[in-house]
């Protein structure tokens, strides 16, 4: 019998090669807009102990029957007692704070507070799709629905510069503001801001027994002193 013939197969390594030169662009393109997609965030990790140090540093007396942001907002709250206070507040403490008052119905989730330095802070939440508590606490809040509802169901990222301006009032400019992945233009942004922050100035100036003699960020934290309510109790049945 003669010997059959041996068939050597293809080499397939130049082949494997080109694939590789043809796909790590790919690769890498498509991780590069995997990235891009990722909302930006504050990142700021907190314990128990942050927000025990936060109410031991003000005295505050902080429960379930506690005024959430909506309600202070909407001035559906009652102040108890007067403390003086001057301490520093840190990211960490700022974020457990926040994140401990929020209720159940709060427009905002998952909040993060950064103090970065010359009075810059940066701020991150997650918007639920229902609005319906702000708009029943705070009728002239649906005013803004047409800018407020491109927030709805996503999560927010905003980069600004925060001080104390005349008569004791908080002056904030948006430098970088971000819904989801996309980033907003910045000078609508600030005009939208202005409207909004007037109004929570108003409503701050407005609490009984808080009182801001200075103020000042910087990577530390929050450097207050002056004096703030013991305790904000919700009015709301």
């Amino acid at each position: 019998m003669s010997e059959q013939p041996v068939v050597n197969k293809p080499k397939k390594k130049k082949h494997t090669l080109l694939w590789i030169i043809l796909l790590t662009p790919l690769i890498l393109i498509g991780t590069g807009f995997a990235m891009l997609s990722i909302p930006k965030q504050a990142k700021v990790e907190f314990t128990q102990t942050d927000l025990d140090s936060y109410l031991a540093k003000g005295g505050i007396i902080l429960n379930e029957n506690s005024a959430s942001f909506e309600e202070i907002f909407a001035g559906k709250f009652q102040v108890v007692g007067k403390k003086e206070v001057e301490a520093t507040v840190t990211s960490a403490e700022a974020t457990a704070i926040l994140n401990e008052t929020l209720k159940e119905g709060s427009v905002f989730k998952n909040i993060r507070i950064k103090f970065v330095g010359e009075n810059k802070v940066q701020a991150s939440a997650t918007i639920t799709d229902d609005f319906s508590q702000i708009y029943t606490l705070v009728p002239e809040a649906q005013k803004y629905d047409d800018y407020l509802s491109t927030m709805k169901g996503k999560s927010v990222f905003i980069g600004a510069t925060l001080t104390l301006g005349a008569n004791a009032l908080f002056e904030a400019e948006i430098e970088s503001l971000s819904v989801g992945s996309l980033p907003l233009p910045v000078d609508q942004a600030n005009d939208y801001g202005t409207m909004l922050g007037t109004a929570l100035n108003q409503k701050l100036s407005s609490i009984p027994n808080f009182e801001v003699e200075s103020f000042k960020i910087d990577a530390e934290g929050l450097h207050f002193k002056g004096t703030i309510p013991q305790e904000v109790r919700s009015v709301v049945n």
